[in-house]
């Protein structure tokens, strides 16, 4: 290669030559990526491929220029140290060292995504403060070892391109007078600096959304392809801190006359009622000290449940054969969705009402405020509140979140292996739920009634292993993940076995949910929003608690929904609605590839900072080919703007309180 030992002498074009090979680095990366994610992403049409390819660089450009902008500093300073060996062999370590963690994360998705459908940003990174976090690391290594050799492959790749093919003899100019060189050497620093910031910004340096961010993918392609475009070490970078940003579509006195997440008191009218497909139901009023256990299932989406997918093959065994038995005999709310991405969303929507959308509620700094949630309301009227979960204190964050909502008695794996010792621990997240559960319902017995009890059961997860002493007992299915739903719902069916023994199980309610979705097996159910519905049971056969609604309904509504059944005469703040209360409107609102997306019965609305973006008729066009935003209800349309704007008034003020939201919002 005659040109590139030409070349060699010269520092600048080596360094382009080598950000040009970054380029196809991580051009490999998303080929890669596409290749085992391909039936999530969609196939682009011919006509978008320019667009997938113009953002695709665009993102990987702010990925290049972010982890490399000391490289380029330190490789092109106007000094005559920088021709020294020992300066240049710091260099290489550093472009090494930055771009083999970069490649990392842009690769640690590949075989992850179709179960996370989101790329990787900086609360996943979070995770690394976990109290387990060095087994997690390693097992994951091991248990993705694709991933982990590609990762290797492409490391090796870029250290033989750019410092074997494309390398650096030196001696640069060094008969050029000292004062031209240097000058020489500071004009193309500043040249490349100013590039790189450019590039970082998303080529843009003027406008109302500059530098670039991870939401303005869908500004390049459609919502579906935008996980796409995007590249790991963007998302992560553009995201950590996790600063509120917040939308604006109205004024402020447009935006309290449309939408309030105020609730306040009133006594329940116990005739409301809730339609359901061939009949309708009536708001139960539970009798007064109704227990209640709160069930957050980990993993369990609505597409592992054979009794709420359509699409799985009748002659195949459920994996939930338990849950589908309680399914038929409670309060079931077949259209649920998930309140937010992940584990640390599930436990603020719930217990609080409060979603978590482009980034998680609980990692802002906004998180850290007075509640007035569920707990401490039940807490006000005399109720013990506990929360029950198999990982190690702290992790995330539910004990600081459950202690400003009002949860009194936390009950973790360092209080089980305390009288059982650390034999059941599954090596990674915690206590194996068949272990943990009954240790739960021992907890539950010493909890003085009435009680609200929480408990949050954890192997239904990834690595998708089950304990040794259940080996052999669970088939495969048709994803690594339901071995797992199969023996987390025998662990479930143990729990609920023993329960129904208890002295307080008749006057207990067990409202069952997922925490979020987790794949699915058919392609349509592994996009968005099908991708993040959930299971929501009411069960309490003594209250006779028993039909199903396709009414739309979401962790949100959970709060709001239920305090009326207790006979709870209070205010709060929530942006669920109740799901008995006819002149409530009944949506699901969530973040869906790079959007704000609003399930309205069977529409779903895509919106943007911009405002709305696409609307679709799910039952007519489910795999959303025809957009019909210029038939969209602009009544609608504003309501759901309020909505999304509104969410980011209140957590900026931190007015989660009804005195909070009056005196700090309301004005």
């Amino acid at each position: 290669m005659w040109f590139l030992k030409k070349l060699s002498n010269t520092r600048v074009p080596v360094m382009l030559a080598r950000f040009i090979f970054l380029f196809v680095i991580y051009a490999l990366c998303r080929i890669v990526f596409y290749y085992y994610n391909r039936t999530i992403i969609g196939t682009p049409a011919t006509s978008e491929l320019w667009s997938v390819i113009k953002a695709s660089l665009v993102f990987d450009s702010g990925s290049i220029f972010y982890v490399n902008i000391l490289f380029i500093v330190m490789w092109l300073l106007p000094f005559d140290f920088v021709e020294r060996r020992g300066w240049q062999r710091l260099v290489t370590v550093l472009f090494m060292t930055f771009n083999s963690v970069a490649l990392l994360v842009d690769t640690a998705d590949i075989f992850y995504f179709q179960y996370k459908l989101a790329r990787i940003a900086s609360d996943d990174i979070h995770y690394l403060s976990e109290p387990t976090a060095g087994k997690l690391f390693g097992s994951m290594l091991i248990d993705y070892w694709q991933g982990t050799l590609i990762w290797i492959g492409l490391c090796v790749l870029l250290y033989l391109t750019c410092f074997r093919i494309i390398r650096y003899r030196g001696g640069e100019n060094l008969l050029v007078q000292r004062g031209v060189r240097y000058f020489v050497r500071t004009f193309w620093l500043a040249v490349f600096t100013f590039l790189a910031v450019l590039g970082i910004r998303g080529y843009r340096m003027g406008g109302d959304r500059f530098p670039i961010n991870v939401s303005d993918a869908a500004m390049f392609v459609r919502p579906e392809l935008s996980q796409l475009v995007l590249s790991n070490p963007f998302c992560v970078i553009r995201t950590w801190g996790n600063k509120l940003e917040g939308v604006r579509y109205m004024s402020t006195k447009s935006l309290d006359e449309t939408y309030r997440p105020i609730h306040l008191s009133e006594t329940p009218d116990s005739l409301t009622s809730l339609a359901t497909a061939d009949t309708v139901l009536t708001r139960p009023r539970l009798p007064e000290g109704t227990n209640i256990v709160l069930l957050v299932l980990e993993s369990f989406g609505k597409p592992h449940i054979k009794s709420l997918n359509p699409s799985f093959p009748a002659s195949e065994p459920s994996y939930t054969p338990f849950l589908d038995s309680l399914l038929d005999n409670g309060l079931l709310f077949a259209e649920g969705y998930q309140g937010g991405m992940r584990s640390i969303d599930a436990m603020p929507a719930i217990w609080a009402s409060i979603p978590s959308y482009n980034k998680n509620f609980m990692r802002l700094p906004q998180s850290q405020a007075e509640y007035h949630a569920m707990p401490r309301i039940l807490d006000s009227l005399g109720y013990t509140t506990a929360f029950m979960h198999g990982a190690s204190r702290g992790s995330m964050s539910f004990a600081a979140f459950g202690a400003m909502a009002g949860i009194e008695r936390f009950v973790w794996r360092e209080d089980y292996e305390h009288i059982h010792g650390p034999a059941d621990f599954d090596g990674k997240w915690g206590i194996w739920d068949d272990k943990f559960l009954p240790f739960a319902l021992d907890n539950i017995d010493s909890l003085e009634q009435p009680f609200m009890a929480t408990i949050f059961t954890l192997s239904s997860h990834e690595p998708f292993k089950v304990p040794p002493h259940m080996e052999g007992r669970f088939e495969d299915g048709k994803l690594p993940i339901h071995k797992v739903i199969r023996y987390s719902d025998y662990a479930l069916g143990q729990f609920f076995e023993e329960a129904s023994k208890k002295p307080w199980f008749e006057k207990t309610l067990f409202v069952i949910v997922a925490d979020h979705g987790s794949g699915a097996e058919n392609e349509l159910l592994r996009t968005s929003p099908y991708s993040h519905t959930v299971p929501i049971l009411f069960y309490m056969p003594s209250a006779g608690l028993k039909g199903s609604t396709d009414q739309t309904m979401s962790h949100l509504d959970i709060m709001p929904t239920l305090l009326p059944m207790l006979g709870v005469n209070d205010s709060y703040v929530a942006f669920g609605h109740d799901a008995f209360d006819p002149s409530s409107p009944h949506f699901a609102a969530g973040y869906y590839d790079g959007t704000y997306g609003i399930v309205d019965g069977d529409l779903f609305y895509q919106f943007s900072e911009r405002g709305l973006e696409s609307l679709f008729n799910l039952k007519a066009d489910p795999h959303k080919k025809i957009d019909i935003k210029e038939r969209a209800d602009p009544a609608k349309v504003h309501l759901f703007e309020a909505y999304i704007q509104q969410y980011y008034r209140t957590v900026a003020e931190r007015a989660f309180t009804p005195e909070s939201w009056g005196k700090e919002v309301a004005q």
